[in-house]
């Protein structure tokens, strides 16, 4: 008879074990044993859809904030060099440069770039006013990424002869001025140099949201050359420019190359540098996603050792009885491995699928969403299944049933038959 390696199990035995743990797990009858083996199943499942669920946030809301920041700002800015480090430069200006964008260009990880300027201003209509930022853009400016946020409204449209009179403004300002499309507007504008206040009337043609206080509450979107005959530049003087990437993985190593391309009076920084309170906070919550997987698995640890604890006490009688006819401790705990097995894989598909199919209700229908979005940055929960998420997940659960596997050789070598019979 075929003997199973390091052990004295029978294949005939092993045969029996899993007929005994099929008859224990799939048993039709209601005793407490099929209660247990169900909310074992209904516990595991439940924790692999958390489990599911968790990443998907998790990795939803970090993907969602980070790509509205690369959106607005790029994942590299190239501006004047200043000794001090800060997040806006107003009236500071450089000099484009073909020959420069060519070479940035060429970088296999860079995507685009863009020109761009900022300047300070105060928005008029009626007797209300607010201090705000124009972010001026040029007419071949990309407005793929930003026109996910606007709400209503167009993009601009520009005049080749001079700039455009349209702007657009968010939602924040929309309210707080009780303006909406097509609404009139006065930019007040102080010149540094010459010290006297220029006024603009522009024309309001779209309203974005991007839930981001620290960029709805301080810009509005403009013509590069409103900002130039402000400052009373030429064609050939901008802001900076804003380099977008096609993988944010290569930003550190992309900056370095480019700062090798600059000059003394140039200055290449990453997004991270621009605002690293977001991206700190944002780590932070990398941090809460490891402890809260921690804390499902430890959860559905203990939930799977009590299982086992109870399922062999409750059958301390059909043990007795298995060694009393001559089974091996090996023999009789091959029937708790394959019940285990079975719950686990059980319970890890369930709860694969139901973890899934919550992901995709929440992708489709938005029914989950935050209630302080000034808070979050975000109006929906947002979700991001990656591929690798589900197969770790169902693997480190199958992990822990297989550890958890060592208890009922534990209980079972401790029971004797005379005892086990009188219980």
């Amino acid at each position: 008879m075929f003997l199973l390696s390091k052990s004295n199990i029978t294949f005939t035995q092993l045969h029996l074990s899993v007929y005994i743990a099929n008859r224990i797990a799939l048993s039709k009858h209601k005793s407490f044993s099929s209660f247990i083996t169900k909310l074992s199943i209904a516990a595991t499942a439940l924790s692999v859809a958390t489990m599911i669920v968790a990443l998907a946030i998790l990795y939803g809301f970090n993907a969602s904030i980070t790509n509205k920041i690369y959106n607005c700002w790029g994942h590299i800015r190239v501006r004047s060099y200043t000794p001090i480090q800060n997040g806006i430069t107003d009236d500071d200006y450089v000099l484009s440069n073909d020959t420069l964008e060519k070479n940035i260009r060429q970088l296999p990880s860079v995507k685009t770039i863009q020109s761009y300027a900022t300047k300070s201003t105060l928005v008029s209509s009626g007797s209300a006013f607010d201090a705000l930022l124009i972010k001026g853009v040029p007419a071949n400016y990309d407005s793929t990424n930003f026109g996910l946020y606007i709400k209503q409204g167009r993009w601009m449209h520009y005049n080749d002869s001079t700039f455009s009179k349209e702007i657009i403004i968010s939602t924040h300002l929309a309210n707080d001025l009780q303006l909406s499309l097509g609404s009139k507007l006065n930019l007040y504008f102080l010149n540094k140099e010459t010290e006297k206040t220029r006024a603009k009337n522009v024309t309001v043609v779209g309203i974005y949201k991007t839930d981001m206080d620290e960029f709805d509450n301080n810009y509005i979107i403009g013509d590069l050359n409103l900002i130039r005959n402000i400052n009373y530049w030429d064609s050939t003087q901008i802001g900076g420019y804003e380099i977008y990437l096609n993988n944010t993985e290569d930003i550190e190593k992309t900056n370095n190359l480019i700062n090798e391309k600059l000059g003394s009076t140039l200055q290449s920084r990453t997004i991270y540098s621009e605002y690293p309170n977001v991206f700190d906070w944002l780590r932070l919550l990398d941090t809460n996603k490891y402890l809260l997987l921690i804390i499902i698995g430890v959860v559905a640890t203990i939930n799977l050792i009590t299982f086992l604890i109870v399922l062999v006490l409750e059958r301390i009688k059909m043990i007795g009885v298995l060694k009393s006819l001559g089974n091996s401790n090996g023999a009789i705990q091959q029937i708790f491995i394959y019940h285990t097995l079975l719950i686990g894989t059980i319970g890890t598909i369930i709860g694969a699928l139901l973890g899934l199919l919550l992901c995709y209700i929440q992708q489709q229908y938005q029914l989950l969403t935050f209630s302080n979005t000034e808070a979050y940055s975000l109006s929906v929960i947002p979700i991001q299944v990656l591929w690798w998420h589900v197969p770790l997940v169902c693997l480190g659960t199958l992990l822990i049933c297989s550890i958890m596997l060592s208890i009922p050789a534990l209980l079972i070598k401790k029971i004797s038959p005379t005892s086990a019979l009188k219980y």
